[in-house]
This record gives C-alpha cells, structure tokens and sequence, in this order.
C-alpha cells in the first residue's frame, strides 16, 4: 500500500528504501565472512566474491540518485553535506582506532592494531571520503561543463576508473582511487530518472536479473578459487600490478 502524497512534498519510495536496507546488510555480511576468517572456505569465498560484485556499485548508484537534488548545474557546492562527512569520517576513524586498541586486541587472535591514520584509508570510513569526492567530482563537471551530456560525462568517468589502475601511489591516500574507481555508478544515480525504475520493475526485466544473479552465483560456485583470487579488483584500492 502507497502512503498517501502530501502536497508539496515528494512521496516516498519504498522499494528504494528496502533495496538500501538490502545493501547495507549484504555490506555488513561481506565484511563478516571477511573478519571471521572462513573466506577460504569454498561456500564462504563464492559468498563474499558474489557479494562484492553488486552491492557498492548498486550501493554507490543509490548514493547518487539521492544526491541529485544538490547537485545540479549553476547550483552551489553543498558545503554543510560535505562538511557532515568529513566531520562522520573523523569521528569514525577514531572510533575505530578505539575499538582495535580497547576490545579486537584481546578477543581476536594474532589481531594487530593499525596507528591512528587520517591519510591512508582501508577501511569502512573510505565510503565517507568518497562522498566527498564524488560530490566534489560531479560539482566541479557540472561547473566547467554544464552542457555535457549524460553518456559523454559517463564515458569520461569510466575511462578515469579505468586509467586510475595504472596509478602506481599508494591506492589508499584519502580513498582517491578507490572514489574514482567507483564514481561511475555515482554519477549514474545522478543521471537516473524516477521514471526509469518503474521499466526496471517490469516482470521480464526480473526475470532476467534473477537469471543473472542465478547464473553468476552457479558460475562462481565452479570457479570459486580463481574468482576469490581475482576479489581485489572489485575493492577499487588496488592497481593493476596486484593481479
């Protein structure tokens, strides 16, 4: 049942709230196979690769449908949204600095605490920073090309993912690579019209995704080591000289 609309006020999408509700218990389950230590396990390893091939770029794609109300051409950069992530970001790191010193120290065996870093960045606050790249990005395309179309922007963006793998720095300065690597499906969701997901929804559309997803999940199943071999290119943090 729809929830009646208010004048003025744009009706919410349900389906879309179930999916980011979906992600962020696949991001959850993804990282627990990883800090459990059974990825090796065949089952454990075909979960966490099937994973990791849809949930940040679907993830990352919402990311920037939601964000497309503030981000438009001739409009200002966000400032305060920006700023919320850096301020998120900090307080993240620090939390969980606090938690490897104070409690995985002691209750995960041969666990070795990282320093307190800001620049480099592995973990789950990366996701803060490319935020605030992807904002940036898409403010800075917006101001120097208002008039660029949607598939040349796109092109642009996944020609940059790709080049980026050649980058020999270290890929986790400030997440940089890794928010390039991904910001195509950022810019996607800004691009995506409301419209378009009632064709997503059509029944031949869901059919063939579940095929999809069916067939990709059969395929790793056969394939399960050379897959979790090949899991860090879907990370977006390592350059091509790691495979």
């Amino acid at each position: 049942m729809k929830e009646p609309a208010t004048p003025g006020v744009q009706p919410r999408v349900w389906f879309l709230d179930n999916a980011k509700a979906l992600l962020i218990f696949l991001v959850v389950l993804g990282h627990a196979v990883d800090v459990t230590g059974v990825a090796l396990k065949p089952g454990a390893a075909v979960l966490r690769v099937w994973i990791y091939m849809f949930h940040m770029p679907l993830f990352i794609f919402l990311a920037g449908y939601f964000s497309k109300r503030m981000l438009r051409p001739g409009q200002a950069f966000p400032k305060q949204r920006a700023f919320g992530f850096l301020l998120l970001f900090t307080a993240l790191q620090v939390v969980n600095f606090g938690l490897d010193q104070l409690v995985f120290r002691y209750v995960v065996p041969g666990f070795t605490p990282a320093p307190m870093r800001f620049l480099t960045v592995n973990g789950a606050p990366w996701y803060l920073l490319g935020m605030l790249w992807w904002l940036l990005f898409t403010h800075l395309l917006f101001s120097l090309r208002p008039q660029l179309k949607p598939w040349l922007a796109l092109l642009l963006a996944v020609a940059a993912g790709v080049a980026i793998g050649y980058d020999q720095q270290p890929q986790d300065f400030l997440a940089f690579p890794r928010a390039v690597f991904f910001y195509p499906f950022f810019l996607a969701g800004v691009f995506w019209k409301p419209e378009w997901f009632r064709t997503l929804r059509k029944w031949p559309l869901r059919c063939a995704a579940a095929l999809c997803l069916g067939a990709s999940l059969f395929l790793l199943t056969r394939r399960w080591q050379e897959a979790y071999d090949l899991r860090g290119m879907l990370s977006g943090r390592n350059n091509y000289d790691v495979f």
